[in-house]
């Protein structure tokens, strides 16, 4: 069943990269396309539905990572091309990252300098500010979860999204999330956490990339915990780093989380400073974009959702405004249209999700293959609405065939239950003929392809895996 879809896909496997609990994630290569697309390079995750099935918790996290993965699209985090299962697998299709994780270049390298772990911390902040706008918290920050691809400069991207949670800066969570050696110590010790446990695990990894040790490795949990239970503060460590780098970490670091920096602190600490990463002429040209479409927005009368979810590409710059970087602030009409999209409510996390109806997920919460179908209608919505109209009618096939088959396997299910189903699979049949009238009656039927933007950098240089790449 694998290889038929990566047959049917034009794939070429080339390299097993890795296994984990549930699979196999493989390096393959595409076919070259009849429209002059060229061959490409993806990362295919492989993962056994039976192995899946037996732990719900595994489940969730994986129909959890695919509904985050789908709807980010930033040049820090790992990017999702596709998706798709069968009776055997499910498959994620995504980025191939040519330089693996970050724990690898730890363990060639034991350590790094400051000035190439600053600039590694600043792609991760800017990932970071980017999931805060949307108040997804990522709960599982570790090297091996940081990807680093060369183009030629080195660019870190956030991945595995299995424990990512939607959590507002106030709200709080119990239970664990992780991996105990990042883990914040309240979630450790207290089971009980917020957003900030992310900032934990950035100290963490900071620490470890200056020093090539973690804070407090330890044998086991309970020991770890014990550490930690009895720690009031963290020392700094006996490497040289100048006073920016120091009185970061040790903010990090603060094991009481109400005193541990805050997320607007920690973008804009002197150490990190976001604003280095994409200069002043990225900001420029990026608010002069965004005005652009806000101009464009007015003119053709669209909704304020429509105007805002332009606007919301300007959120990890806003903070920039008024600083002294010598850049002018948000066009006016750009900033009072975002001060609107706040009052109205729209730039909530997933308020623009509507296909997902609420109906749908709280009766259908027991069944994965629903859960699954309706993540996956918003991702062929939204290739539709890239115009991968093509892409998008396959989406719906797979949609309906397997809501079909949960459907004729619930005779025992409740009316409501069964009524609700029919309407959305008679709704997504709509869809899908509504689109294939499109792709019909479209005259230039070829599907754009995407191009991810890359992150800025000075000079410094890395070799790894026998690639030369500039890292700063």
């Amino acid at each position: 069943m694998k290889k038929c879809y990566m047959q049917r896909k034009g794939y070429t496997i080339t390299e097993l990269l890795g296994i984990g609990s549930y699979g196999r994630v493989y390096k393959v290569q595409s076919i070259p396309a009849s429209n002059g697309v060229s061959s490409e390079t993806l990362a295919v995750k492989c993962v056994e539905r039976h192995l899946l099935a037996q732990r719900k918790s595994a489940e969730d996290g994986l129909i959890n990572e695919i509904g985050i993965l789908k709807m980010l699209k930033h040049p820090n985090i790992v990017g999702l091309k596709d998706f798709s299962w069968d009776d055997k697998y499910i498959y994620l299709v995504l980025e191939y990252c040519t330089l693996g994780d970050l724990s690898k270049v730890l363990a060639k390298h034991h350590r790094l300098n400051e000035e190439i772990t600053g600039h590694f911390l600043r792609q991760v902040a800017s990932a970071l500010c980017f999931l805060r706008n949307y108040n997804i918290s990522h709960f599982d920050l570790k090297p091996q979860n940081i990807l680093l691809t060369c183009n030629p400069q080195v660019t870190l991207k956030l991945a595995d999204f299995g424990f990512a949670t939607v959590i507002s800066s106030e709200g709080f969570m119990k239970g664990y999330r992780g991996t105990p050696l990042y883990m914040a110590p309240e979630m450790l010790v207290h089971h009980i956490f917020t957003p900030k446990a992310d900032l934990w695990s950035v100290g963490v990894m900071l620490y470890e990339c200056l020093v090539g040790v973690t804070p407090f490795a330890a044998d086991s949990i309970i020991t770890m915990a014990a550490r930690l239970r009895n720690v009031r503060h963290v020392h700094l460590p006996e490497v040289p780093i100048s006073k920016e780098c120091g009185d970061l970490l040790s903010k990090l670091l603060q094991v009481d989380p109400v005193e541990r920096i805050d997320f607007k602190d920690f973008f804009f600490h002197p150490f990190v400073n976001i604003q280095q990463l994409s200069g002043d002429a990225a900001l420029k040209k990026g608010s002069a974009k965004i005005a652009g479409k806000a101009v464009r927005a007015q003119r053709a009368h669209l909704t304020d959702d429509v105007r805002c979810d332009a606007l919301k590409n300007i959120l990890p710059f806003s903070g920039r405004v008024g600083t002294q970087t010598g850049v002018a602030g948000l066009p006016t009409y750009a900033f009072g249209c975002l001060k609107e999209a706040e009052k109205l409510n729209l730039l909530i996390p997933n308020s623009n999700n509507v296909h997902k109806d609420v109906s749908m997920e709280r009766l259908w919460a027991d069944s994965p293959q629903i859960q699954a179908c309706l993540t996956l209608v918003t991702f062929a919505d939204s290739l539709a609405a890239e115009g991968k109209l093509a892409t998008a009618i396959e989406k719906y096939d797979l949609i309906i065939l397997s809501s079909q088959m949960v459907l004729s396997r619930s005779i025992d299910t409740s009316s409501e239950k069964r009524n609700l189903l029919k309407e959305h699979i008679r709704q997504w049949v709509s869809k899908r003929d509504a689109i294939r009238y499109r792709l019909d009656h479209t005259s230039d039927p070829t599907e754009n392809s995407e191009k991810d933007d890359t992150a800025s950098s000075s000079a410094a240089r890395c070799a790894s895996r026998n690639h030369e790449c500039t890292v700063m």
